[in-house]
């Protein structure tokens, strides 16, 4: 009978405690739901912990490029996009850079302010480890070359992922919404207001980080079906593999054409995988391309003055022509005057390098067979040499081969 009792009253100690437990933890809820409701929502939105820097100095870029590198190191990808101010019909250089890490620094770097692309940021840029993500990020690449003579290396356009995975190739905004719930303010007020302005209102800012942020939330999303990881295997996302998998659509701008062909591209990398896999030595499998039409057409770009600049293929010669950035003044050669001042022109002996027309015939062997374009010095090694040092130049195949 005693130990009866005892066990009543065991049980009746520990159901009040039970009791008191839960009542002190309902309180709690009570009391906190605020927070909690708060941390619930910041959990399943994309743009929490969102920090906005704005760099508006060289003393200022450092110290946040430092913080981005260092992001950098954990997650090789960059949400980036750019905007500028159109004046009567002409495009201004590029006001803002926009640089996102997919720890929720976004830093807004107003180059309008700057006048130039410290080393730092160019050093970024042209780090081909680190991808560079957006919708058409080939097209502000480019207005950064040609406003300040900066190369950005690994662009990559969300809309190949996206066909990748079995998603529809969206623009920026509906991708936010169907894959992070988030509603992009697109209005065109916005997206054309003075970014130049001497200081960027809170609507500014915020359009302005939230395009490169939801850009590599997007990827983040997106990869992660690319590179799907089991539950007993570390969520950690294989860079290198990624890197392999999307570096052929690195730099290359989105084909509409693109989703019919996914099929096929498929069955190519699986070739390739397959061929990679096999003991074949690489000498007799490699593949070097080669173009059978002349790589370098020689057309002149000039100055407004008429002082000669560089040449240029056919191609480029039509873009400024077709962009009204300047006009056709012969044909043989075809010359382009330019109807604004260059930010700069050809100085001493690298400038005479780019006068000069380039032969289409190999430097080693003097063949003029198919050719294919060589860089003497790897790409990753450039960043570290002198800005106008040149590494080009123009090789056979069985030259390339012979290299291997």
């Amino acid at each position: 009978m005693p130990d009866l009792q005892k066990r009543t009253l065991f049980t009746t100690k520990t159901s009040f405690l039970v009791t008191a437990a839960g009542i002190g933890l309902l309180c709690l809820v009570v009391r906190q739901r605020a927070r909690i409701i708060s941390y619930i929502r910041n959990y399943r939105n994309p743009l929490a912990g969102k920090q906005i820097t704005v760099v508006e100095t060289l003393d200022e870029c450092q110290h946040v490029l430092d913080t981005l590198t260092r992001h950098c190191h954990e997650y090789k990808v960059l949400g980036f996009d750019c905007e500028w101010v159109t004046v009567g019909g002409k495009r201004r250089p590029v006001a803002l850079l926009q640089l996102s890490s997919q720890k929720g620094l976004c830093a807004l770097f107003r180059l309008c302010n700057l006048q130039q692309i410290p080393k730092g940021l160019r050093d970024l840029l042209e780090d081909d480890k680190v991808i560079k993500v957006g919708v058409a990020p080939q097209d502000d690449a480019h207005k950064l070359a040609f406003d300040y003579g900066v190369g950005v290396a690994s662009t990559f356009d969300l809309r190949y992922l996206a066909a990748l995975v079995g998603q529809k190739p969206e623009g920026l905004a509906k991708m936010a919404k169907s894959l992070l719930n988030v509603q992009l303010d697109k209005n065109w007020r916005l997206s054309c207001s003075d970014w130049e302005a001497k200081v960027l209102n809170e609507k500014q800012l915020q359009y302005a980080a939230n395009d490169a942020l939801v850009a590599v939330k997007i990827f983040d999303k997106l990869v992660k079906k690319l590179e799907p990881t089991s539950f007993w295997k570390s969520s950690k996302l294989n860079f290198d593999n990624i890197q392999e998998r999307l570096e052929p659509f690195f730099d290359v701008r989105f084909k509409e054409g693109f989703l019919n062909n996914c099929a096929s591209i498929e069955r190519s990398k699986a070739a390739v995988v397959a061929g990679k896999k096999s003991k074949i030595k690489p000498l007799q499998t490699r593949s070097i391309s080669t173009r059978s039409k002349a790589l370098y057409d020689n057309c002149n770009l000039q100055a407004p003055d008429g002082e000669l600049l560089c040449t240029i293929d056919a191609k480029k010669a039509q873009w400024y022509v077709d962009q009204s950035l300047g006009e056709i003044i012969s044909n043989t050669p075809l010359t382009v005057r330019l109807n604004f001042e260059p930010s700069g022109r050809a100085v001493g002996d690298v400038g005479r390098y780019y006068q000069n027309p380039k032969e289409n015939r190999c430097v080693v062997c003097g063949r003029r067979d198919p050719l294919s374009r060589k860089n003497v010095v790897p790409r990753e090694y450039r960043k570290h040499f002198p800005v106008f040092k040149h590494s080009l130049e123009v090789i056979t195949a069985d030259v390339q081969r012979t290299e291997h």
